[in-house]
């Protein structure tokens, strides 16, 4: 089911974790101090100051961070094809003085990067005993990490700023998980206080160098760190330094000096017509690393039912791995989800799962003239409050209504959304609907079992199709292309079917959890849109508060609301026979027709 998850931190590591999960249908917020649009708010917000261009940091034995790596880099080189994003692929060359800094022959990214080669001896700068030469990734970085705030925020995730102090201000009963996403924060943040992070200083010199087209690193000593990294906006970054629990943010004239010596004796051609450098800015930035490397992973807190997943740590290669651990966290999210289920289900085994049960609804004819046979819809549902498999009042008003009006579904093709016992769906395939799909989450198996069971029992399996659909959660074609390829290795269903075109969508009491109100009607929209003119959305709802509105959301998405008379459905409804419940109360249900403005 959808989760309402905050994550705390704006950083590149803390949008990629947040578009992931809400590109999976979860309700997302991102608490921060500073996001990529008031960066200037927070001096230590310093994902703007990194020069990203992807190089191994993983040894040929370090799985875990090859895994990251990899993925991440695959997306990466996908994104070079969407402008937006600020990611462009280049040649890079990798050399350095020290043998025991060598790249092997054979690195374990050898068969990952394009036209990866070992080069010469003679191919080696002065002084430099060994090099690689590759393709690569290069990412411009505060067009990134903008693209990823817009990005996020166009799936309707939530930013807010807030300077959180304690993880206890969020382990809160309004959420059901938190991913802690704070880099060299995590040091000082109250109730985690993780002394295995501490700052690793980099001072950078933003340079123009439009006809700068590759990188260049120079491994040796941390004084002697040296690279080049261009932009896709005729911007280079030069570097670097790494100082080791050095939290000074502000550059040292000195540093920068040797930074643009030693940047052009690997690449001259930085210098402009006139033999100058043109310098833009002086940059410094804190890299988040961490003792023992990142830490991805869940942690259980007693008197906590909140989910909590740390995801900080990456040191000087946040970016190169953001992707493969926000897949991570999305895969600990849901595992630890799941498991919270069972382990409820497990405890409740003092009262056991309801054993399924069958229903009949019968729908007589009331025609004056020559009465034909009643139609009775069979249903299975588990007899408990617990489960959503069960009868509700909205959905034998919404079927009483499909009843008056036969012509709605007659070779019509329809989706029922969070269909339960799929009362409205069953009836509209025994109707002479063309072809109907009944969809309730992925993971209520109980639920999609029984109706599968309910349209064998009806005769109507021919026609009826069910299947997992999360709300909020589309096929790749409603997405931007940049957004398609950040989270294919998400996705978490095939939704191609939703694409296709439907002439009636009905929802028996879909509107009960505000929180999945947008969600809902995001779905709503998306099919519509490829429905034909005359589609609508027809929904029985149960007012349970005078002071819920959707209006606003409708606004949002383009769509219109408006009320069926009771007096067009209200005889079927009273002369309606549902097995073993005499009384139905219906008074407070109302029947909406949704559609496109």
């Amino acid at each position: 089911m959808p989760l309402k998850v905050t994550v705390l931190g704006g950083g590149v590591v803390g949008l990629t974790t947040a578009i992931l999960l809400r590109a999976n249908g979860h309700k997302v917020t991102i608490v921060a101090r500073a996001f990529p649009d008031n960066w200037d708010e927070d001096i230590q917000y310093t994902s703007p100051a990194a020069g990203a261009h992807w190089r191994s940091f993983a040894t040929n034995d370090d799985l875990r961070l090859q895994e990251w790596e990899s993925t991440t880099f695959r997306v990466l080189k996908q994104l070079t094809e969407v402008p937006e994003a600020g990611v462009q692929m280049t040649d890079a060359i990798e050399f350095g003085a020290n043998a025991e800094q060598a790249v092997s022959n054979a690195p374990w990214f050898h068969h990952l990067v394009p036209d990866f080669i070992t080069l010469s001896a003679d191919e080696l700068p002065p002084r430099m005993v060994w090099g690689v030469r590759y393709r690569t990734t290069c990412i411009n970085v505060p067009k990134y990490l903008q693209w990823l705030l817009s990005s996020f925020r166009s799936l309707g995730g939530v930013t807010e700023v807030r300077d959180v102090r304690h993880l206890d201000d969020l382990l809160g009963d309004d959420v059901d998980a938190v991913v802690n996403c704070t880099g060299v924060g995590a040091r000082v943040l109250g109730g985690l206080e993780d002394q295995n992070v501490y700052p690793t200083r980099g001072q950078t010199v933003v340079v123009r160098a439009p006809k700068v087209r590759r990188t260049v690193t120079q491994l040796g000593a941390p004084e002697d760190f040296t690279y080049v990294i261009p932009r896709d906006d005729g911007t280079v970054v030069l570097g670097g330094t790494y100082q080791e629990n050095d939290s000074c943010l502000t550059p040292d004239p000195t540093t920068s000096e040797k930074i643009i010596e030693r940047c052009l004796s690997v690449c001259p051609e930085l210098r402009s017509a006139n033999g100058s450098v043109d310098i833009i800015a002086h940059k410094v930035g804190l890299r988040p690393t961490r003792v023992g490397g990142v830490r991805c992973e869940t942690e259980l807190r007693a008197g906590h039912k909140v989910i909590l997943v740390h995801n900080y740590g990456h040191g000087g290669y946040g970016f190169q791995t953001s992707i493969g651990c926000a897949n991570t966290v999305l895969e600990l999210i849901d595992s630890a989800w799941k498991s919270s289920v069972q382990t409820k289900q497990q405890t409740s085994l003092a009262t056991p799962l309801p054993a399924l049960s069958q229903r009949t609804i019968t729908f007589p004819d009331n025609s004056s003239a020559s009465p034909a046979q009643p139609t009775q819809v069979k249903i299975c549902e588990y007899l408990s409050p617990e489960h959503g498999s069960h009868i509700w009042p909205s959905s034998l008003v919404l079927a009483s209504y499909l009843f008056a009006n036969p012509s709605l579904v007659r070779n019509a093709r329809i989706l029922e959304l969070g269909c339960g016992t799929a009362v409205p769906g069953l009836l509209s395939a025994l109707m002479g609907a063309q072809r109907v799909v009944l969809t309730d989450l992925p993971d209520s198996e109980m639920v999609l079992s029984a109706v599968r069971e309910a349209a064998m029992l009806n005769g109507v399996e021919d026609r009826v199709e069910v299947r997992g659909l999360r709300w909020g959660q589309f096929p790749e074609d409603i997405l931007p292309a940049g957004l398609r390829i950040l989270m294919q290795r998400s996705a978490a269903e095939d939704l191609a079917w939703l694409s296709e075109p439907f002439d009636l969508i009905l929802g028996a009491d879909v509107f009960y959890e505000p929180s999945m109100f947008d969600n809902l009607l995001a779905t709503v929209a998306y099919v519509l849109d490829r429905a034909p003119a005359n589609a609508c959305f027809l929904t029985a709802y149960h007012e349970r508060s005078s002071r819920r509105s959707i209006q606003h959301l409708l606004d949002k998405w383009g769509l219109k609301c408006g009320t069926i008379k009771r007096e067009e459905y209200e005889s079927v409804l009273d002369d309606l026979v549902v097995e073993r419940m005499p009384d139905v109360a219906t008074e407070m249900v109302f029947l909406l027709a949704i559609e496109k403005q």
